[in-house]
């Protein structure tokens, strides 16, 4: 459980880090900086690496967390970063769907209702106002978009059974790997630049996150049930707006905060939902 609850303060806080260095960089190129950095670090974590080999599973979770990440970091460039983490929550919905899939767990009437509460949130964040804004629009599908990818990333970790610190390691490397192949087929060598305050704050966002946060994230599910690791995880969102109002104090909409509370408290009673349905099930077997 504490491995969980770092986990989701640590990744809650990386949104606003992500965001400042999206100031120096176009989202593309974080993703590899941030992918690079994070395997850099944890690298020096791997234990037993001549035992281990490379198998789909790998490949797979690496594949899918190169796609949530590169789009979570286009969300994020057109998006506040607490708004941009709260989208991401519906990263739930889909494992949601996945712990019935690959889990063999039950979804009830009630989580079923809890899923539609929550993208009516959604929607309600999304659409800041009655006119809807194309900016605002992309941002948030990206945003949503990245959360599937994520969830897919992170259910076929939880089937893979690899050991923690190898799954960290593999998942960032892959993800450097085919963004820079697909950076270099899209811009070219040439457009490589750098910033040093830009890479410092991926440097911080990769170190917190995609290493500590996503290996904390990683031990937890090894301790911990699946859906109890999840509904942990929904103290990422309040900790990204808690942040998010003190280094970009935008103007949120009372219809966002309406949509923001509606989104944060859904996600947490559907994980309560989910797990207490696979408890039932467990104990009637």
């Amino acid at each position: 459980m504490i491995y969980a609850i770092l986990s989701a303060v640590l990744m809650g806080s990386t949104a606003i880090f992500n965001k400042l260095a999206l100031k120096e960089f176009n989202p593309m190129f974080a993703t590899i900086i941030n992918a690079l950095v994070a395997s850099i670090f944890s690298l020096f974590f791997v234990k037993k690496f001549r035992k281990l080999r490379m198998n789909f599973y790998v490949v797979f979770v690496g594949l899918f967390n190169a796609a949530g990440l590169l789009f979570m970091f286009i969300g994020l460039s057109k998006l506040d970063p607490g708004i941009a983490m709260v989208l991401g929550t519906s990263y739930y919905i889909f494992t949601s769907m996945y712990s019935v899939l690959l889990f063999k767990e039950k979804l009830s009437v009630n989580v079923l209702l809890q899923i539609i509460i929550n993208i009516f949130g959604i929607i309600l964040i999304i659409m800041p106002s009655y006119r809807m804004e194309i900016p605002n629009l992309i941002g948030g599908i990206f945003a949503v978009s990245s959360a599937l990818f994520f969830a897919t990333s992170n259910s076929i970790a939880k089937l893979s059974k690899i050991q923690a610190d190898f799954l960290v390691f593999a998942n960032n490397v892959i993800t450097f790997l085919v963004i820079g192949v697909l950076y270099s087929t899209v811009y070219g060598n040439n457009s490589i630049s750098f910033s040093f305050r830009g890479i410092f704050f991926l440097s911080i966002a990769a170190f917190i996150g995609s290493f500590l946060g996503l290996y904390f994230y990683y031990k937890s599910l090894s301790r911990i049930d699946f859906s109890i690791a999840n509904i942990v995880r929904t103290l990422n969102p309040i900790t990204a707006l808690l942040l998010s109002r003190l280094f970009f104090p935008n103007v949120i909409t009372t219809r966002q905060w309406i949509g923001i509370i509606i989104v944060i408290f859904s996600i947490y009673r559907l994980n309560v939902l989910i797990n207490n349905s696979r408890i039932k099930l467990n104990s009637e077997n």
